[in-house]
């Protein structure tokens, strides 16, 4: 029968050699003895006579023929391993002494790997003889080192110390069992005082997070991590470090590991901004919002602009596009009012068409504004009418021809009440050349002479009709696109709904007012808007307002080089959308349950102690920003415990790209989320579910319908503004529509705390059919 012990490291035995030498002699004498018996058999074959029982039993002992064979050389009873002999039964006329204890086996109830001081342990302890055979016989017990427990005669094991130990049980002297054992008495201790879990830091001007603590165990020093990174402990265990601060979310994870226990760990989210921007009762105002840089680009392209007949839509890129649009369908009989020029008895000269033929347009923006330069290099003008000259009347039937060139600069200036306002600083024509198409001679004589009184008015015509069209018309065209964008911004509503059952739509304003003016003398416009996002309802914070989160500074954005139109929002401008749910309580809600889990959970309630934020994610990421939520406190009821919930600090941070596709844009979210979960309180002896199980169920079945619902719901529409065409009166009657709409078609990036879309603008008229 084999034999097994537990082992114990030598150096805790404490075991005399005394003992091991007695043992070693034991076994020796016991193959000694076997061999002399096996040499006496054999002589005792070769001598009786075959078949004969009489002389097989006379002067010989008896042999088991299933006798185990020998020990291995050189293992004591008390290592651990098998051990087999030979068994000679006792007889007494042949004076075989009684059976002696050969081996004890001993085992620690309960059979742990590792002890606790307080633990409760019973030592049994077998003799058994060389055949397995078990023994009645008492044992003594011993426990080694000393000081480390103590048992009694009963084998009751009582633990006082720590480290490894080994118990003793001899029945002789010479042949004992052991076991053993490690003792720790308990887990590490660990107090994190810093940072509070939750917290909003670096409003003071901290550019850290302070991690402070002790970290304690009754064997001695023990090893602290902190987010990985091995920290000094000092005297009573105390350690310090200081871990440098980014926007948003900072995690920070202590483990403390004693080489016994499993490591301790503990985690506390916080948030870091440097600066927070306090809400008022009924919403916040953050400066410099948005800033949009309209490049030269968008005034002039150098485009040609071609008009077709028939009816449609043309699609223009820049203001000389849609000057060069009005110049070509204008009617500027429209803009004289009566066509009757001059009627009296010396020059009667009536109006019967005009035609611009091909205008030449520039626009440049100037240090106050924005200046234009047109040329007409063939301006005819179809006349009737007739001239009296020395009591000869000569007909003007006909047409003049002119060439001209005009200057107009328009001033582009704050306002308190409209936001921006447009004038007309300066305007000027100058008629280059001038000539009449007339069957008369006198009559074409007349108009190209300077100073004749035919000349004079045809020069007037001429610049009266381009004067109106730069002074007045194409200022008010844009002076009225100007204020319908302006007014369109000063009040956009912003409707959140997540679709999820039990959470009310969320109705917000978002007032856009110009607040800075920087031109950029051909180069630039660059207006900077603040933005005031307001409840309609007015909120109440669930927790301590910490305020928006406030990445970018409020002075005005780095230049960049646009090829069109740039918009640059700070990152406070969603952040303050996200507040602003936040502080409507939108993350205090009991959610529906996917039906994956109906059966594991009956209660799921979530309490946002923090407000979200949008941050810049590290280098390297694939998306260039994170939504990021910190201590979202979470209590499960589980449909197999009682009624009292397990308590959860929950984080989780989710990659966002912001998506353009001309017409809108999208905030499109990582299918894979980071979602942290700690164990704050069980409701019962044991939680239902631990940190990372939370975690898990989590991401793997309640994100996904989340993401679903969130990617309907963050997409922002990029629609037109229509521009009253009204305001053009007659003079393009075949413009029936005239709409513009920023477009973005680039990958939106993240610059200094601001997300940069670069994009232009589109303009489409829509057209009414030609004449013939």
């Amino acid at each position: 029968m084999h034999r097994t012990q537990s082992r114990i490291s030598p150096v805790h035995l404490g075991m005399d050699t005394s003992m091991i030498s007695l043992a070693l002699m034991r076994r020796w004498r016991a193959r000694l003895a076997l061999c002399l018996v096996l040499f006496a058999g054999l002589f005792a074959c070769d001598d009786a006579a075959p078949g004969s029982a009489d002389t097989a039993d006379e002067g010989a002992h008896t042999i088991l023929q299933d006798a185990e064979p020998p020990p291995d050389e050189g293992l004591a009873p008390d290592e651990g391993r098998p051990v087999t002999d030979a068994t000679v039964e006792p007889r007494p006329d042949r004076g075989v002494s009684a059976p002696e204890p050969a081996y004890v086996e001993v085992r620690l109830d309960p059979a742990r790997a590792l002890y606790t001081v307080a633990d409760q342990v019973r030592v049994h302890a077998v003799v058994s003889d060389r055949t397995g055979r078990v023994l009645d016989r008492p044992v003594t017990y011993e426990v080694a080192p000393p000081g480390v427990a103590t048992v009694d005669a009963q084998g009751l094991l009582t633990l006082t110390g720590e480290g490894p130990a080994a118990v003793l049980a001899c029945a002789t002297p010479q042949v004992c069992g052991r076991a053993a054992l490690f003792i720790d008495a308990g887990p590490p201790t660990l107090v994190l005082s810093q940072p509070l879990r939750g917290a909003a830091l670096g409003a003071d001007g901290s550019r850290v997070i302070a991690v402070r603590g002790t970290a304690t165990d009754t064997r001695g020093p023990v090893d602290v991590r902190v987010n990985g990174v091995r920290v000094a402990v000092g005297d009573g265990g105390i350690f310090a470090v200081d871990l440098p601060a980014r926007f948003g979310l900072n995690r920070v994870e202590v483990v403390v590991d004693d080489g016994v226990q499993p490591p301790l760990r503990e985690s506390r989210e916080v948030i870091w901004a440097p600066r927070y921007t306090r809400p008022d009762a009924d919403g916040v105002t953050i400066p410099g919002a948005l800033v949009l840089q309209v490049d030269q680009r968008l005034l002039d392209s150098g485009a040609a602009v071609a008009v077709p007949v028939e009816a449609g839509v043309l699609e223009l890129g820049s203001l000389a596009e849609v000057v060069s649009l009005l110049l070509a369908l204008a009617d500027p009989i429209s803009v004289l009012g009566d066509p009757q020029i001059v009627d009296s008895d010396a020059l009667s000269l009536r109006i019967e068409g005009v035609d611009l033929g091909r205008p030449e347009v520039a626009v440049y923006f100037t240090a106050e504004g924005i200046e234009l330069f047109l040329r007409i290099p063939d301006l005819a003008v179809s006349t009737t009418g007739a001239f009296q000259l020395e009591g000869n009347r000569i007909p003007l039937t006909g047409r003049l021809r002119a060439g001209l060139a005009a200057f107009a600069r328009l001033g582009v200036r704050p306002d308190a009440e409209h936001g921006l306002s447009l004038t007309v600083d300066d305007v000027a024509v100058a008629v280059e050349s001038l000539s009449g198409e007339y069957p008369d001679a006198t009559a074409r004589a007349l108009v190209s002479t300077l100073g004749t009184a035919l000349s004079d008015v045809a020069r007037d015509l001429a610049g009266t009709l381009v004067t109106d069209l730069v002074a007045a018309q194409l200022p008010d065209l844009v002076g009225a696109a100007l204020d319908d964008v302006l007014a369109t911004l000063r009040e956009v509503p912003l409707d959140l709904n997540t679709g999820i059952a039990g959470v009310p739509v969320l109705s917000l304003r978002l007032g856009l007012t110009p607040s800075t003016l920087d031109l950029r003398r051909h180069d630039a416009l660059v207006l900077g808007l603040d933005a005031r996002v307001s409840h309609t309802v007015r909120p109440e914070a669930p927790h301590t307002d910490p305020g928006i989160p406030t990445l970018s500074a409020e002075g005005a954005p780095p230049a960049l080089l646009g090829g069109g139109l740039t918009a640059l929002a700070r990152l406070e401008l969603v952040n303050a959308i996200l507040h602003a749910a936040w502080r409507a309580q939108l993350l205090q809600i009991e959610p529906p349950l996917p039906a994956e889990v109906a059966n594991l959970v009956r209660q799921v309630s979530l309490d946002g102690r923090l407000p979200p934020v949008l941050a810049p994610s590290p280098p390297g990421s694939v998306f260039p920003l994170q939504v990021q939520l910190a201590d979202l406190r979470v209590a499960l009821v589980s449909a197999v415990g009682g009624d009292v919930p397990d308590r959860y600090s929950v984080s989780l941070t989710v990659g966002v790209a912001v998506q353009a596709d001309g017409t809108g844009l999208a905030l499109v979210l990582d299918d894979d989320p980071d979602v942290r979960a700690s164990l704050l309180a069980a409701g019962g002896a044991r939680a239902f579910l631990n940190g990372d199980q939370l975690a898990g169920l989590l991401e793997g079945l309640v994100w996904p319908q989340v993401q679903r619902t969130l990617a309907g719901g963050l997409r922002f529409g990029l629609d037109g503004f229509n521009i009253d065409v009204g305001a053009l009166g007659d003079l393009a009657p075949r413009i029936v529509n005239l709409t513009a709409a920023p477009r973005f078609d680039t990958v939106p990036w993240v610059l200094d705390g601001r997300l940069v879309l670069e994009g232009g603008l589109a303009v489409e008229a829509e057209l009414g059919p030609g004449g013939p």
